[in-house]
C-alpha cells in the first residue's frame, strides 16, 4: 500500500465519521421536532380547558346575574308591601351575588389573559416547529449530497453520466424524503 491508497483510507474514514454526525443530527433534530409537537399538543389543550373554564365562568355569572335582579325585584315588591325585614335580607343577598359577580367577572379577564398568552405561545411553536422542519429538510439534502459527492459510484450513472440510463444522469432521485411527524415529506428542488 502506497502513501496515496493510505491518504484515501483516512480521507474515507473522514467522511464516513462526519456522515455518521450528520446521521446523528438528523435523528437529534426528529427528536426535537417530535418533543415539540407534543408540547404543542399540550398547549392546544390547555387552550381548550382555559376556554371551557372561561365559558363556565360566564354561565355562572349570567345566572347569578339574572338572580340578583330577581332580588332586587322581590326587595321592591317587599318594600311596596311593608316588609322592610325581606327587602333588607333580600338587598343584602343581592349584594353578595353582586360580589361574586364581580370575582367572576375578574375570573373570566384572567382566564382570556391566559388563553391569549397560550395562543401566543402555540403561535411562536408552530413557527419553531415550521422552521426545524426547514432546518431538517436542509440537513437531509445535505446529506444526501454529501453521500452522493463522496460515494458517486453508488449514484446511478454518477455526475460523470457513464452509465445508467439517460433519465437518471445528472440530478440523483430521492428514493424518499425522511419527514416525519408534521413536516413535508418531500425535499424542495428534488424530483422524486
Amino acid at each position: 500500500m502506497g502513501a496515496a491508497h493510505r491518504i484515501a483510507e483516512l480521507r474515507e474514514v473522514e467522511v464516513d465519521a462526519l456522515l455518521e454526525c450528520a446521521e446523528d443530527i438528523r435523528e437529534l433534530l426528529d427528536y426535537t421536532v417530535a418533543q415539540q409537537q407534543e408540547l404543542l399538543g399540550r398547549i392546544w389543550s390547555a387552550i381548550t380547558d382555559v376556554a371551557a373554564g372561561r365559558k363556565r365562568a360566564l354561565m355562572r355569572e349570567s345566572r347569578l346575574r339574572r338572580s340578583a335582579e330577581q332580588l332586587q325585584r322581590q326587595a321592591g315588591q317587599a318594600l311596596s308591601g311593608g316588609r322592610d325585614g325581606y327587602a333588607r335580607q333580600a338587598m343584602a343577598w343581592r349584594a353578595t351575588i353582586l360580589h361574586h359577580v364581580a370575582e367572576l367577572t375578574a375570573e373570566q379577564a384572567a382566564l382570556k389573559a391566559s388563553e391569549e398568552r397560550l395562543s401566543a405561545a402555540a403561535s411562536r411553536l408552530q413557527e419553531e416547529i415550521e422552521a426545524s422542519c426547514i432546518h431538517r429538510e436542509t440537513i437531509n439534502a445535505e446529506y444526501t449530497t454529501t453521500q452522493v459527492i463522496t460515494r458517486p459510484a453508488q449514484a446511478p450513472g454518477g455526475f460523470s453520466g457513464e452509465s445508467g440510463p439517460r433519465e437518471t444522469r445528472g440530478r440523483p432521485r430521492a428514493r424518499s424524503a425522511t419527514g416525519r411527524r408534521g413536516c413535508s415529506r418531500r425535499r424542495p428542488g428534488w424530483a422524486g
